[in-house]
Order: C-alpha cells, then structure tokens, then sequence
C-alpha cells in the first residue's frame, strides 16, 4: 500500500514539473481519438458522393438495381401503396438516370387446398394438396394471351385475406 502511495506521489510531482508536455500528450491523444471517430463517418459520406457520381455518369441502358422489400401484404392495395413508395424513393435516388423499372416478386409459400366447402370456412383436415410459391413480373400482361377464361378481377380489401 505504501509503494501505492510513494507512486502516485512521484507521478503527480513529476507530472507538475512537466505539465506542458503532459498538456500535448492529452491535446494529441484527443485529436488523434476525434480523427479516428471520425474515420466511419467520412467513409459513409465518400460512399454517398461516389454513388450519385456514378448514378449520374452511368447510361440508363446499363444500370441495373435492385431493390429488395420484404413482408409487404399480399393484398393489392397494399401492394398498390408500396409500389407507389418504393417508385418514389428509387426515383429520388436515380434521378434522371432511370428508365423503365421492372418488378418481380415472390410470396410466401402458400398452402393449396382441395376447393369442398364454401370459401369462408375453413378448410377440412387433410385436403391440404400442397404448397405454391406465387412469381409475379412487372407488366406480365404485355408478355401473356389468355386463351381461355378471363383475367382475375380484383377483390375488394380484406376479401380473401384469410383472416
């Protein structure tokens, strides 16, 4: 305990002796902590600029993005909604490097079930038929000719949302 005290007794003289060297040592230690703080925030700003550099210099022609969103409701307003939120940031971001947007999408896997009672009830145990997984393309109507039946009408919200 005492070469405790006998330690701290010559640091503290030696450090009245020298303060305006301890006074630089602290100075530096705090310049050198604050630039290395800093060191992420600086990388995020240069990642920013060089982004929008190459955003702006690069033809729509060759620019690919891809944008990803998940848990969005399978319902076609909702959908609907944040289609419209998701055009406005990608042209926010884009600018007047955008062209045409392409979306695609993949739900959840989807239970199939054998169609024997009304469609508000629930289905009987053991008619499951198996699972879809349901793929969708932007402007697919452009691409497809139905041959038979029609194209499905939207239902209204909270119809079919299974409850």
């Amino acid at each position: 305990m005492a070469s405790i005290r006998l330690l701290s007794r010559l640091a503290l003289g030696t450090l009245r002796r020298q303060w305006p060297g301890a006074l630089a040592l602290l100075a530096g230690t705090l310049v050198a902590s604050a630039a290395l703080a800093a060191v992420p925030v600086y990388d995020a700003v240069l990642r920013d600029v060089a982004l929008r550099e190459a955003l702006d210099s690069a033809d729509p022609g060759d620019l690919q993005l891809r944008v990803a969103g998940e848990g969005i409701a399978l319902d076609r307003t909702a959908y609907s909604d944040a289609q419209s939120a998701l055009d406005g940031a990608v042209a926010a971001a884009l600018g007047a490097a955008s062209d045409s947007q392409l979306r695609m999408g993949t739900s959840e896997a989807l239970a199939l079930f054998e169609a024997v009672g009304p469609p508000d009830e629930a289905p009987p145990p053991g008619s499951q038929l198996g699972e879809a997984v349901l793929r969708f393309r932007s402007e697919l109507e452009q691409h497809i000719t139905i041959v038979a039946g029609s194209v499905p009408q939207a239902l209204p919200r909270g119809v079919g949302a299974g409850g």
